[in-house]
């Protein structure tokens, strides 16, 4: 751990707290502490949230990769809480169409809403050249709205999900989907979340158990 004291930095090499009560209480490092528990805490509602749009999803580097993003967006403006970084549409540029997940092998931009139109178009090459397809894979497209609170707190919106077959190995027949507007909020912002997975249909067109590859979710 880190931190500046009299314009001088040091470094505890343990990570089991400081024993010296005036470093403990000192106010650099008490604000250290409190911010690293609110991103902490931030990051985990956000990452919980976001797998509800991967199903399934596994990978043990997602909150290392969840909390990385939260603390790039807080460096943005400290004084502002993630609701108002959020609800800037400075940031919401920076963020629309960014890929959460960054190990996927699927290509974001096969999905993308349009706030104006309130529609999703699906199409194009859905991945890179480690997407293996068969023949009854289907890509599933999950969409629904965060409402981030000025508190800290989330609340999700109910999630739309639809399947899209492939034409010809894993390109994408142009295809829009009319989806739900966003939802009405006195205070905080609401961001458009999409997900993304392939999904293998069996004969009776069910999904089985595990049958799910290749997540990604972004900002819509």
């Amino acid at each position: 751990m880190f931190f500046k004291r009299n314009n001088k930095h040091f470094v505890k090499l343990n990570s089991g707290g400081f024993a010296h009560e005036k470093v403990k209480n000192h106010k650099n490092v008490v604000k250290t502490r409190v911010d690293f528990a609110t991103r902490s805490r931030f990051a985990k509602d956000f990452k919980m949230n976001l797998l509800a749009y991967m199903p399934g999803y596994i990978d043990g580097r997602f909150h290392n990769v969840v909390m990385s993003w939260v603390s790039t967006l807080q460096r943005i403006d400290p004084r502002l809480g993630f609701s108002a970084l959020l609800g800037s549409a400075e940031v919401y540029a920076k963020l629309r169409g960014v890929e959460i997940t960054q190990f996927s092998c699927l290509y974001p931009n096969c999905a993308r809403y349009d706030r104006l139109q309130n529609v999703i178009t699906v199409g194009g090459v859905v991945g890179n050249s480690k997407v293996k397809l068969s023949p009854r894979d289907v890509l599933e497209v999950r969409f629904g709205w965060l409402h981030f609170l000025p508190n800290g707190s989330i609340q999700a919106s109910d999630i739309t999900c639809f399947q899209v077959g492939f034409e010809q190995g894993n390109y994408l027949q142009k295809t829009v989907f009319d989806v739900a507007p966003a939802p009405v909020v006195t205070e905080g912002c609401v961001l458009p979340i999409l997900g993304l997975r392939i999904a293998y249909v069996s004969n009776n067109g069910s999904v089985p158990n595990h049958a799910y590859k290749y997540h990604a979710v972004m900002v819509g």
